[in-house]
């Protein structure tokens, strides 16, 4: 077939950066490669259809490209390219006939599943088309020739993440993740954060994973800087936020669905800055309104220790015994930071990205605004801040002093393991990984660390949590792993031009 590998969409786009938070595999390869899956490359070649001015239209989905119209013979001879996310869809061909002065007649059509072209071969048939009901003709046919094919098959990062497998997963899941943590320093972003958890889990390693991430922060934290720990969007915490949101959402739509429905169903009554307040609405009644609504969830959060995911327990017990060792008093404030700050304030403020509505549920200015007061009050307690900052808040402020007491006890059974035959909820099931995902993890890796090698170097070079007995293992690691880039990065241009991410 004809070179059908065309040049890339750009991978840098809002929309990308959204399909990354997302965390599936597919969505990952959009945000990053700017495809997903796979290419089905349709040549329409002929058709014995008796009359002239024929043509046919194809579409998959909503994706549609039509013929030119034959005049003779029934001969096309045309390609067309689909990009597509799976292959099990249905490639749909409607022949059609021109009219001029006339409606242009739909004559016959043909659906064909692309299950059976999974196999990167060219299969060329022909079709029987069949006419619509009611509607009578000689037999009509059409012949063309398929082939679907992974891009990843022919993508280098891919092509060498599966060459060296075995030897890329040791480097990057070693105790001491210095790989990993270079290349954290060196790339801070939300895909990687994505990418790097899933492949660690796979390997039954993402908690190990959140702790070296952690420990590492919290090393190179200075004593002044204790009031801050994790309160930025740096790579541990969007770890453990992309962790818990793969195997709590079930948790917090428990915790929240139905708070967050009764909201949206009626979002007004809540504002409590009279500057913003709509016409007839009275502070008094809102605040009051306000209070409650945040007390209903914040209870509904509190009195769910027991369904509180196993997993998400031991990554906050692990957490808090690291704070603890180095430095202690602040282990309360990590916890809420990472379970409140990170996961169930974030899932309130963007309901459709934690699963509780769904995506053709708009949210209305009132009911987004509401949303923001229920979290800010949340926020407070989370924060350990008495005083709301905003003069309007102010008449809650009583929220934070009838709930700290409660909040705290919860902050700390939740950063406990659970004892023996205590209640504790499951975490999300998942199905089992292929191998080719696995290489797919692999590849992104592999492209975020072509894209900032000589940085990650800079970045190892100054690990300072690194013994130095762990870091002559480490270096011999390393050199291997710059080998394998350097390797893969000479192959950037090739002898057309085109970036072998493109092939």
């Amino acid at each position: 077939m004809a070179d059908w590998m065309k040049k890339k969409r750009g991978g840098s786009s809002s929309l990308a950066k959204l399909r990354a938070k997302s965390g599936t595999i597919g969505n990952l390869l959009e945000s990053f490669y700017g495809f997903q899956h796979g290419r089905l490359i349709c040549q329409v070649i002929r058709t014995n259809f008796p009359e002239k001015n024929g043509y046919c239209v194809l579409s998959i989905e909503k994706k549609k490209f039509r013929t030119t119209v034959f005049n003779t013979e029934g001969l096309f001879n045309q390609e067309f390219c689909f990009d597509i996310e799976q292959s099990t869809g249905v490639l749909c061909l409607v022949l059609k006939q021109h009219h001029r002065r006339s409606k242009n007649r739909r004559i016959a059509s043909v659906d064909i599943p692309l299950k059976q072209f999974v196999d990167g071969m060219v299969h060329e048939r022909w079709f029987q088309l069949t006419y619509k009901e009611k509607q009578k003709g000689p037999e009509i046919a059409i012949e063309v020739k398929l082939q679907y094919m992974s891009i990843m098959d022919r993508n280098l990062d891919y092509v060498v993440a599966k060459k060296n497998a075995v030897v890329l997963t040791q480097v990057l899941i070693h105790p001491d993740l210095a790989v990993v943590s270079a290349l954290c320093a060196a790339r801070d972003s939300d895909t990687l954060s994505n990418t790097l958890i899933r492949f660690f889990y796979t390997h039954k390693k993402a908690i190990e994973l959140i702790v070296g991430l952690v420990r590492r922060q919290l090393v190179v934290t200075d004593e002044e800087q204790d009031t801050t720990l994790f309160r930025t969007d740096g790579m541990a915490t969007k770890t453990v936020r992309n962790y818990f949101s793969m195997i709590a959402k079930h948790y917090v739509s428990d915790c929240l669905q139905e708070s967050v429905a009764k909201i949206i169903a009626q979002p007004t009554g809540y504002e409590v800055d009279p500057v913003r307040l709509g016409d007839g609405e009275n502070v008094e009644e809102n605040i009051f309104r306000l209070r409650a609504t945040a007390q209903q969830i914040l209870d509904k959060v509190l009195e769910s220790l027991p369904q509180v995911p196993k997993s998400v327990r031991l990554t906050l017990y692990r957490v808090s015994q690291l704070v603890s060792e180095l430095h202690p008093g602040h282990e309360r404030r990590v916890t809420g930071s990472f379970l409140f700050l990170r996961f169930i304030c974030p899932s309130l403020f963007h309901p459709s990205n934690a699963g509780l509505i769904t995506e053709d549920v708009k949210l209305s200015a009132d009911a987004r605004r509401a949303l923001i007061l229920v979290v800010k009050l949340i926020q407070q307690l989370a924060n350990d801040v008495k005083t709301a900052k905003e003069e309007h808040m102010a008449p809650l402020n009583d929220f934070y002093e009838s709930n700290i007491e409660r909040f705290n006890e919860f902050l700390d059974k939740v950063a406990t393991l659970p004892a023996e035959g205590e209640e504790v909820g499951a975490d999300l099931q998942r199905a089992g990984i292929p191998e080719e995902d696995l290489w797919r993890y692999l590849a992104l890796i592999i492209g975020q660390m072509t894209k900032v090698l000589p940085r990650m170097k800079e970045k190892y070079a100054e690990d300072s949590v690194l013994t130095s007995e762990s870091r002559a293992v480490n270096d011999e690691a390393f050199v291997m792993l710059e080998k394998i880039l350097i390797s893969r990065m000479q192959c950037d241009e090739t002898d057309d031009g085109r970036s072998p991410r493109d092939i």
